[in-house]
């Protein structure tokens, strides 16, 4: 089964944090992933599109218009 890379921050659990870096850690998400059209997605809600797809070029130009 393949699961989701997207990089996340989650709390670190450390006792006695001395800076804000020992208050998280990255870790992978980790969450199974569906096919989807145009790419995947994740059950945490991550996407990927594949570059050049439709889809993704639908979001690309939707981004340059804000």
């Amino acid at each position: 089964m393949e699961t989701c890379g997207w990089l996340i921050e989650v709390a670190s659990g450390h006792p006695e944090p001395d800076s804000p870096s020992d208050m998280i850690r990255i870790v992978e998400c980790g969450a199974p992933v569906t096919t989807i059209t145009d790419g995947w997605e994740c059950a945490n809600g991550h996407r990927h599109l594949f570059y050049g797809s439709a889809s993704q070029q639908a979001e690309e130009a939707m981004e340059e218009r804000w």
